[in-house]
């Protein structure tokens, strides 16, 4: 018995602490996701925020330098055009002092500084190449040289008027598209820290608000109280320790669960131990007494024989000296019970030493149907005794033994009648190696009691009875290797089947 119960007592106190430590390490794994989570999380903010306020003025520096680098361009050519401005002003004034008209290479040289002007493209005004190209008609004009010089530098003068004039709106509107990314750039270096702020306070929410909520659930774990924590509406990076958490408490729950099965299995465990001790002393106590029993009956057997001998005799001299068929039958029959009895003698003495009787071929509805003509001198007419076992049923059984088991359960069958008529009949079949009897009455059936609990010595329900006489068939039955079962039959009555090993006869 104790090899049963403590491997069981060992798994209850094993169980919740394996489910306990069980998901230990995989919690503090959780853990530091959790909490790595929005630290990570807000650095990437920060640093996304930081390279959107970079990449914003990178954007500014570059803009401003793209809308500057045309502005330069035109400074140059305004500076080339003032060049040849004051290159046709010192040939016209060279003119006045001496004279003379100016070269045809200085002419010339003029003409292809202007081409090349033109041939840049890169004019604040668009009208500006179209009077160049004019200044150049004129210094090819046919007049004098100083008049088309005179042309010349006039229409000039028109086109850095209309340069200067493009250059300051161009430059105005460079200042203008500066101060706009300079707002841009200011307003979103104040709207991403607001909105970095914005963004740790709600995490921050998120976060903290699952965190309390687990650690009151925890508190309650202390106090064994298990409730799982709702992971629906929690933020993404406190989910997965809400979802361990519920892992774990119903891990725990199950354990306690699987501890007080197995804490109820070992509490069975024991109060069955205990009544099947208590059980064995009675049945120890009863094997004394029944043993005492036997000793006594085994020497009553002894003393009965001699006298049983000499109704034998007698019984044999009266059947000779009776005339009267019937009267010679009953007596027969007597004498064949009182052989009977000789041989129940012989076998109490034979078990008194332990040696079995031998098994014989047997009919079994022959030896039904004797049986039941001898119990009909002992049971009131009032009880019908029906033979229903089926003809041509010949096996190797324990002839006598059975006889006296049946015999018993007929006369207890008609005790339980009692004063009520009634019917008790006996039915017979095989089943593999096996001889199954059934006596079968319409009484008051057994108790529950008898049922459950079994057949026990000195355990009787009728008053006056002695207990003795299911015992016995009992004990008969064990002893030839067969087995008795009790059961109530609806709407009353009982049913006592003998199951008895039996061979057919060859």
């Amino acid at each position: 018995m104790s090899d049963d119960i403590i491997p069981i007592a060992h798994m209850a106190a094993a169980e919740p602490r394996e489910a306990a430590t069980r998901p230990a390490a995989s919690q503090r794994s959780v853990l530091d996701d959790v909490l790595s989570g929005p630290i990570q999380l807000l650095a990437v903010v920060g640093g996304l925020a930081l390279l959107v306020a970079l990449g914003l003025l990178v954007t500014v520096s570059w803009r401003g330098l793209q809308r500057l680098e045309p502005f330069y361009v035109h400074l140059e050519q305004q500076e080339r055009l003032q060049q040849i401005e004051r290159r046709i002003d010192n040939i016209l004034a060279l003119h006045a002092v001496k004279g003379s008209d100016p070269s045809s290479s200085d002419m010339d040289l003029l003409k292809v500084q202007l081409t090349q002007l033109i041939g840049a493209h890169v004019f604040s005004d668009p009208t500006s190449a179209e009077r160049l190209r004019e200044a150049i008609k004129s210094l090819n004009s046919s007049r004098a040289a100083a008049e088309n010089a005179e042309d010349a530098r006039a229409r000039i003068s028109q086109v850095l008027d209309h340069e200067k004039t493009a250059g300051r709106s161009e430059l105005s509107g460079i200042r203008h598209g500066a101060r706009a990314e300079l707002m841009l750039a200011a307003v979103a270096l104040l709207v991403l820290p607001c909105t970095a702020l914005l963004v740790m306070i709600i995490l921050r929410d998120h976060i903290t608000r699952p965190l309390r909520d687990l650690s009151r659930l925890l508190n309650l774990i202390g106090e064994a109280q298990y409730r799982p924590a709702p992971a629906g509406d929690v933020a993404v990076t406190v989910r997965p320790i809400m979802e361990g958490y519920n892992r774990l408490v119903d891990r725990l729950t199950k354990a306690l669960q699987t501890n007080k099965r197995y804490q109820d299995q070992l509490q069975a465990q024991v109060q069955a131990a205990a009544e099947t001790l208590v059980r064995q002393r009675v049945e120890i106590a009863e094997a004394d007494r029944l043993s005492a029993v036997g000793e006594m009956s085994a020497r009553v057997a002894h003393e009965l024989r001699n006298p049983l001998a000499g109704i034998k005799i007698a019984l044999a001299n009266l059947t000779q000296d009776s005339v009267d068929d019937d009267q010679r039958e009953r007596l027969q029959l007597i004498a064949a019970e009182v052989d009977r009895m000789a041989r129940l003698l012989d076998h109490l003495l034979v078990r008194a030493r332990r040696q079995p009787e031998a098994p014989t071929e047997v009919d079994v509805r022959a030896l039904v149907s004797d049986l039941l003509a001898l119990a009909r001198y002992q049971v009131p007419d009032r009880i019908a005794l029906d033979n229903s076992t089926p003809a041509g049923v010949v096996c190797r059984l324990q002839r006598d033994g059975v006889r006296q088991m049946l015999l018993n359960l007929v006369l207890n069958a008609s005790q339980a009648i009692g004063e009520s008529p009634g019917t008790i009949s006996v039915t017979a079949c095989r089943e593999n190696q096996m001889l199954r009897l059934s006596v079968v009455d319409d009484g008051p059936g057994f108790s529950k009691d008898l049922i459950e609990g079994g057949v026990r010595p000195f355990l009787t329900q009728r008053a006056g009875g002695s207990g003795l006489g299911l015992s016995t068939v009992q004990r008969m039955v064990q002893a030839m290797g067969g087995k008795l079962e009790l059961s109530n039959r609806e709407p009353r009555g009982a049913v006592v089947t003998l199951s008895v090993v039996s061979s057919e006869a060859p």
